[in-house]
């Protein structure tokens, strides 16, 4: 065992003097060992695993590790070698006994070595999008390179991965604690991290959503890096013990997994502010990049307001209505510990502008609650870029005040330049006021700045739905339920984008799967009426009427019009100005809903009318 775990370092060490691209090491698992709980060398876990059950070598398999130790003496090889590698990959497979499974052990050990001891496979090229089948093992597209075919567009993305040097991903932090609860705290480390990083100058920071995506997964640093578009990685750990907490933190490269720093600090929680901004520190200096002095941005002070803070951050990231309703009670235990906690402020603002908006309270008392808190966080840290976009949010959905609601999403994106949840506000804004390539450039601005957002994909996917290219938004939505499978309203979208292209069996499909009861039976009226079942579309409306009148009036004006309902459609409309309800700053920006009230024919006089009290008229936006 040790002189394995001898020899196993030095060619790891040795390993990081080859050259990328270079295959170096194929770990393959002959049993029912999973990744997670496998009891292997960490590096072992940087490439992926091909699997081959019981030792056995297919003629396909034994092709493919052919040709990938080719490439590694593909420049010195003389023609005669070539012509006796083509016969032994085409040769078929002789037909032998059945050997002890200690044959096939040593067959597998023989391939393994025959590939080079060490690790670093080809440095980590392999497909994006990790997959633990074999199929999509490293093999697969080493045997399309050595084929001379050209790698899938995943694995060329792969290849031409270039990051900004000044770019860096911060990670959940694991937590050590001996209490699990504690998770919300070494999350909360993380971020307050991230937060304090995204303040830098010159340093792109991959917002939080994505970054904290990769939570529990156990992927290498490299593909993590690949993934984000990262140049470096910081990860660590969190151990809370009574008022003592131990952070330890390493700033890694993501091409080639280097440590470039690391370090643990042992301090009372009541300095666990000071090593946040040490470590930031630290990495600036790793970086070569300067620190600016630090703006006057709120952060509490106080352990026991910190702590709160952290809980109630931690239950809104759980994106429900009833996580929100439980962080609004923690923020307010918060602030009223410390009242001029602006992070608590802004945080009770966001909750209430997310219940107001998914329909969690009426919206128009949400919204009233939310400018209260928001307000207060605005007197304490007036470029908070959290407070800052939730004001923006509560001036466009209940004021209708749109060119101030632009202003707050805009100084928000000036406080935090990459912070992608004020690109995604302003991208909102510009599609409701019709602006449809701003909105589209800000879309895909947010994409970029946070890849494994699944709410950046579903407003991408929103812009390409309302400005009528539903073969564009389809698979926008379905990236955006494959990051969160769980969220609700993002399947009747996709359900829409079907039936619009006439696939509508999927489309029925797609409602059905839609959590949401209110949601689905929209998906359902318009799945049906799309597709000619007049008696289908009018009993889910129906249902819809009766259920959820008081919180989905602009979702049954769009029901109304593709029926061909005009005076149902108007009478939802104005209900839904008077109701104050979310959907009305939606009711211009829908250029594939035009194109239907135009095949209806329809005298837009009234409604035109309706659009001017909630100042949307072309001359009130001019």
């Amino acid at each position: 065992e040790g002189y394995f775990r001898i020899e196993w370092e030095l060619a790891a060490q040795r390993a990081l003097g080859i050259a990328s691209g270079v295959p170096f090491i194929l770990p393959v698992v002959i049993d029912t060992t999973r990744e997670p709980e496998a009891l292997v060398p960490d590096r072992f876990r940087a490439v992926q695993w091909t699997r081959l059950p019981g030792g056995e070598v297919s003629s396909e398999v034994r092709a493919r590790l052919l040709k990938l130790w080719s490439q590694r003496s593909e420049g010195v090889k003389s023609p005669a070698a070539e012509q006796a590698a083509a016969t032994r990959v085409n040769r078929p497979e002789p037909v032998a006994p059945r050997r002890t499974g200690n044959r096939r052990l040593i067959l597998i050990a023989t391939l393994v070595l025959a590939a080079g001891v060490g690790w670093g496979l080809w440095n980590g090229k392999r497909p994006a999008a990790p997959s633990p089948r074999a199929t999509d093992s490293v093999a697969s597209a080493a045997s399309a390179l050595a084929e001379g075919s050209p790698p899938k567009a995943s694995t060329a993305a792969v290849l031409a991965f270039n990051p900004d040097p000044k770019s860096i991903a911060v990670l959940a932090f694991t937590n050590l604690s001996d209490d699990k609860a504690n998770e919300y705290f070494s999350d909360g480390i993380s971020e307050e991290l991230l937060n304090v990083l995204c303040r830098v100058p010159d340093l792109k920071v991959s917002a939080r959503t994505s970054a904290f995506s990769f939570k529990g997964k156990n992927l290498a640093v490299p593909e993590v890096g690949r993934q984000l578009g990262v140049a470096y990685v910081v990860e660590g750990s969190v151990r809370k013990a009574g008022d003592k907490v131990r952070i330890t933190a390493q700033l890694i490269k993501a091409a080639d997994g280097f440590h470039v720093w690391s370090e643990t600090f042992t301090r009372e929680l009541k300095d666990v502010f000071g090593v946040q901004d040490e470590i930031a520190g630290v990495i600036a200096r790793s970086l070569q990049i300067k620190l600016r002095d630090p703006e006057a941005v709120a952060a509490p002070t106080a352990v026991e307001g910190y702590d709160l803070i952290l809980r109630a951050r931690h239950l809104a990231r759980q994106e429900s209505n009833e996580g929100w309703r439980r962080a609004i009670e923690t923020y307010r235990e918060a602030v009223r510990q410390q009242p001029d906690a602006a992070t608590a402020w802004a945080g009770m603002a966001d909750a209430y502008v997310q219940l107001g908006r998914f329909n969690g309270m009426p919206a128009a008392d949400a919204m009233q609650e939310a400018r209260n808190a928001v307000r207060r966080a605005l007197e304490l840290a007036p470029n908070d870029p959290l407070a800052l976009t939730t004001m923006g949010w509560v001036v466009r959905t209940a004021d209708w005040k749109w060119r101030e609601a632009r202003e707050y999403f805009t100084r928000a994106r000036a406080a935090q330049p990459g912070n992608a949840a004020a690109i995604l506000a302003l991208a909102v804004l510009e599609l409701n006021l019709r602006h449809y390539d701003a909105a589209l450039a800000l879309a895909q601005q947010a994409v970029a700045a946070d890849p494994l957002n699944a709410a950046a994909h579903f407003t991408l996917g929103t812009v390409y739905s309302m400005t009528d290219r539903p073969a564009d938004a389809f698979p926008v939505y379905e990236r955006a339920i494959a990051l969160a499978p769980a969220a609700e309203e993002y399947r009747s979208h996709l359900s829409l984008m079907y039936a619009r292209l006439g696939r509508h069996a999927e489309a029925e499909a797609e409602a059905k799967k839609e959590t949401n009861p209110g949601y689905r039976l929209v998906a359902t009226a318009l799945s049906a009426a799309l597709r000619g079942d007049q008696a289908a579309a009018l009993q889910a409306r129906a249902a819809l009427v009766a259920n959820h009148a008081d919180d989905m009036a602009g979702y049954l004006t769009l029901v109304c019009t593709v029926l061909g309902d005009q005076e149902g459609s108007l009478e939802w409309m104005a209900r839904s100005i008077a109701r104050r309800d979310n959907g009305v700053p939606w009711a211009k920006c829908n250029l594939w809903v035009d194109r239907v009230r135009q095949r209806w024919g329809w005298d837009e006089t009234r409604r035109d009318e309706l659009l001017r009290r909630a100042g949307l008229a072309d001359d009130q936006l001019n």
